[in-house]
C-alpha cells in the first residue's frame, strides 16, 4: 500500500470524534441529570454511570494514548478530561504530575470523580488548584474521618446516640476547590454529611454557574436562598428544608427538576415541603421522590396538588410498592418505578403490583415504565398473556391504549388493541 498513512490523512478533530466514541460512557459528562424516559436507562441522579463501564473506559483511553507518536497529542486531553481517584496514593501522585505540566493537563479535566474508601492520609489542599476547568465533581463517598474532603460516612446508629457534641472537620480540598474552580463548576455531587451549612453556603456562593446539585440528606445543606444560584436547574431537599427555604417567597428561575427524600415525613414537616411546593410546584416538571421509608399515601397526594404541571414523576423504593394506593398519585402522564431490592419481592408481592397499576386514573394515554431490569422481566410475562394469573383491569387499559407500561429500555409491555391479530 503506498501513499501516507491514515493517521497523518485525518485530522485531529477527526481523531477526537473516534476516540470519544471508542471510550463513550453514557452519563459520564452531563451536566444536568438525564430524563429517565428520553433514553433507555437503569440509571438515577445520584448514579447517572456505571461504574464498571467508566474503569472500562480509562482503560481504553489509556491505551489510545500509547499507541503511537502521532496519536499521543490528540488522545492525551482526551485521557485526562475525566480523572478517577479511588484511593489517597491516586491524589498523591496525579498532583505532582499536573504540577510538572504546568497545569497544562490539569486544564483538560472536566470531571473529578473520587471514590476513597477510608480517611486519606495526605492533605490533598494543593490538588485542589490543579483543576481551573472543572466542571463536574462527583465525591459521594468519603471516609468516616476524611478532614481533606471535610465529609463523613454516616456512623452506626447506636454510636450516634451518644450525647456529645458533633465536631465538624475542617473542609480545605473543597473550599480550595471551589475557590480555583468554582466559576467552572456546572454539576456538584458530594456527601455534606457533618459539613457546616456554613461552610457549604460560602462554598456554593463561589459557584454562580452552578446547574445541578446533589448532596446529601442528613446534618449538612445548603441555604440556597442566600444566593439564589441563577443557573440551577437540579435541586435535592432533605431534612435541611426547614432552613434551607423557609425564607423564600419567590421560585427559583430555571429550577424544574427537584429530588425529595421521604425522611422529610418523619424528620421534617409536611408544611415546609408544602410551602416551597406553594411557591416552586408550578414551575416543576420533574419530580423524584425517594419513598424508601414507610411512607405515606396521603402525603404524596398532598406534594404533588402542589405540582400541577409536572411531566413526569419518578418513584423509589426499597421493595415493591405494595403499600401504595395508585389513586394517590393523580394524573402525572409519565410515572417512573425504581426498586432498589427487587430480589425481595416474591410472587405475590409483583401480582399486588401489577393489580396497583390497574388502579391508576387514565383520563388520557398515560406512561408508567419500570427502570429496573430484574422487575421488567417479571412483569413482562404478566401483561403479555403468558401467566393467566395477570389483572384484567391492567390489561383492558393497556389494550384500549390509555395505559403503556414500559420495560427498563422503553420497550412496551403487554398487547395493545391495534397489535392484537
Amino acid at each position: 500500500m503506498t501513499g501516507p498513512c491514515l493517521s497523518l490523512r485525518l485530522p485531529p478533530e477527526i481523531w477526537g470524534e473516534i476516540f470519544e466514541h471508542v471510550a463513550f460512557v453514557p452519563g459520564l459528562m452531563d451536566v444536568d441529570v438525564a430524563d429517565p424516559f428520553a433514553t433507555p436507562t437503569t440509571t438515577t441522579p445520584f448514579a447517572p454511570f456505571s461504574r464498571t463501564e467508566l474503569r472500562r473506559s480509562l482503560r481504553k483511553r489509556l491505551s489510545l494514548a500509547l499507541v503511537c507518536k502521532t496519536w499521543h497529542p490528540t488522545a492525551l486531553p482526551f485521557l485526562y478530561r475525566c480523572v478517577h481517584i479511588r484511593r489517597d496514593a491516586d491524589a498523591q501522585n496525579l498532583e505532582p504530575v499536573l504540577r510538572r505540566s504546568g497545569l497544562l493537563l490539569g486544564s483538560y479535566v472536566r470531571h473529578l470523580i473520587v471514590d476513597i474508601d477510608g480517611a486519606p492520609k495526605h492533605d490533598w489542599t494543593p490538588l485542589a488548584q490543579c483543576f481551573p476547568n472543572l466542571e463536574i465533581l462527583t465525591a459521594p463517598e468519603a471516609g468516616i474521618v476524611c478532614k481533606s474532603l471535610g465529609t463523613y460516612r454516616l456512623l452506626p446508629s447506636r454510636i450516634m446516640d451518644i450525647r456529645e457534641p458533633i465536631k465538624y472537620p475542617e473542609t480545605p480540598f473543597l473550599r480550595s476547590l471551589a475557590e480555583a474552580c468554582g466559576q467552572a463548576l456546572l454539576r456538584l455531587h458530594v456527601n455534606t454529611d457533618y459539613v457546616t451549612r456554613e461552610d457549604f453556603n460560602n462554598m456554593l456562593a463561589l459557584m454562580p454557574r452552578l446547574r445541578t446539585l446533589l448532596h446529601g440528606h442528613h446534618h449538612g445543606g445548603a441555604t440556597l436562598e442566600l444566593f439564589r444560584p441563577p443557573h440551577l436547574t437540579f435541586v435535592t431537599i432533605h431534612d435541611g428544608i426547614q432552613s434551607a427555604f423557609k425564607d423564600i417567597e419567590e421560585p427559583f428561575p430555571s429550577v424544574r427538576h427537584a429530588f425529595v427524600y421521604d425522611r422529610l415525613y418523619h424528620h421534617g414537616t409536611p408544611t415546609d415541603l408544602l410551602r416551597f411546593l406553594t411557591i416552586q410546584g408550578p414551575l416543576l416538571t420533574t419530580f423524584h421522590l425517594d419513598v424508601t421509608g414507610v411512607a405515606r399515601s396521603t402525603s404524596l397526594a398532598d406534594v404533588l396538588r402542589g405540582c400541577p404541571n409536572l411531566a413526569h414523576l419518578i418513584l423509589y423504593f426499597r421493595a415493591l410498592p405494595l403499600w401504595m394506593d395508585m389513586h394517590t398519585v393523580g394524573f402525572v402522564p409519565c410515572l417512573g418505578i425504581h426498586v432498589k431490592e427487587p430480589d425481595r419481592a416474591t410472587v405475590t408481592d409483583y401480582m399486588t403490583f401489577i393489580r396497583s397499576l390497574g388502579h391508576l386514573d387514565c383520563p388520557s394515554r398515560r406512561v408508567v415504565r419500570v427502570l429496573n431490569p430484574e422487575v421488567s422481566g417479571v412483569v413482562r410475562p404478566y401483561l403479555e398473556g403468558s401467566t393467566k394469573a395477570a389483572d384484567t383491569e391492567v390489561r383492558q387499559k393497556v389494550a384500549a391504549g390509555l395505559l403503556q407500561v414500559e420495560d427498563h429500555t422503553g420497550r412496551p409491555m403487554g398487547r395493545t388493541a391495534a397489535a392484537k391479530p
